[in-house]
């Protein structure tokens, strides 16, 4: 999901909402003063308020979910749908939401009708399959994403063609899904993400020599595609291809606990190399390792949601909770075991964070 960029200063919104010449008193004031309007004026008045309103409320729900704070932002865009339910941002963002925190059937009444409102839309489309899939909806999953399955938009959209692998190796295990990859090695031969992705699939069933040698045809393609650690180990490769070896020294001090040493480094290479993920979640570590849980979380809301793994949304996730930020601990939890089902350390801080929010 892409990151919600902030649409307004707070102070700003709420000098508006106080001002507004289509809050209700106003225009009951005005009526009241004037005198015989129309019932159809009556009726657009109210309609432009009500549709003034669902915009603030969705512009404060934007604004909470910038600072993780996931409850106030659901409860402002329910009240947003509510008022206008013709608004497909808000329909759209509660269905990653409610996704997200593993409530899929929520997920599906409102992807379902932000899918009615913007028809065609592939994020949208990926959301609103994957909540079909998970409400034992499986076949209508896969006809929604098979709309998709020209090789042209798969090509140029990874993240649906790993969409794709997912359902079909969680629906129809993995028969469907290799001989979904057959025909993306017909389709797509040269293709990082192909070979990559074929990886993955020989990585889930245990097989890393023959997981590193598609690694191996994915990185001869992209050098700086990103290699699982026990692939990189079977290949013998210290580091990925292409990495900067500032960045490699960098992960040495950290991994010696130079934590001022990395630090150094990374804000090098930030001067350097600018909007780099790998470096932005490098710094942000080693701040969160030092305790510094604002400056943290401050550099991974400049990194982009859409390209976490497990990784990224647990250092979200124990950023979180050094803030005592349960909700946003617990989606970005959620996220990871999404990521990697079976991960025990994101099982085990869910369970911490439940506590914790129970208290």
């Amino acid at each position: 999901m892409k990151r919600i960029l902030p649409l307004l200063p707070l102070s700003m919104l709420l000098g508006a909402c106080a001002s507004s010449p289509t809050q209700p008193e106003d225009v009951n004031e005005y009526r009241a003063q004037k005198g015989g309007d129309s019932v159809r004026a009556q009726q657009g008045s109210v309609e432009d308020w009500a549709e003034a309103r669902s915009d603030i409320l969705r512009t404060f729900a934007f604004r909470a979910l910038e600072k993780n704070l996931i409850e106030e932002g659901r409860n402002y865009l329910q009240e947003a749908c509510d008022l206008d339910p013709l608004d497909t941002g808000s329909h759209a963002t509660l269905a990653r939401l409610f996704l997200t925190e593993n409530d899929p059937r929520s997920s599906l009444a409102y992807s379902e009708r932000a899918i009615e409102l913007s028809p065609g839309n592939l994020d949208l489309s990926l959301v609103y399959a994957a909540a079909l899939a998970e409400t034992d909806r499986s076949e209508l999953a896969t006809a929604e994403l098979e709309k998709y399955t020209d090789w042209a938009t798969i090509a140029s959209t990874p993240e649906l063609a790993r969409a794709m692998l997912l359902h079909y190796a969680s629906t129809g295990g993995l028969e469907d899904a290799e001989e979904f990859l057959e025909k993306m090695t017909e389709h797509m031969p040269d293709s990082p993400y192909t070979w990559a992705m074929v990886g993955d699939l020989f990585l889930a069933s245990g097989d890393v020599r023959n997981a590193a040698e598609a690694y191996m045809q994915a990185l001869d393609r992209d050098p700086n595609i990103p290699t699982p650690r026990v692939v990189s180990e079977e290949l013998g490769l210290d580091h990925a291809p292409g990495i900067d070896p500032v960045l490699v020294a960098a992960h040495q001090a950290e991994e010696k606990e130079d934590l001022a040493g990395a630090e150094r480094l990374y804000r090098f290479l930030m001067r350097s190399q600018g909007e780099d993920p790998e470096i932005h979640a490098g710094l942000a570590r080693v701040l969160w390792r030092q305790g510094r849980y604002a400056e943290a979380q401050d550099l991974v809301h400049a990194m982009d949601p859409s390209l976490f793994t497990w990784r990224e949304h647990m250092l979200v996730a124990k950023i979180a909770i050094g803030l005592k930020q349960w909700d946003a601990a617990r989606a970005s939890l959620m996220l990871a075991q999404r990521e990697r089902p079976g991960l025990k350390a994101a099982e085990l801080l869910l369970t911490h964070v439940r506590q914790e929010m129970t208290r």
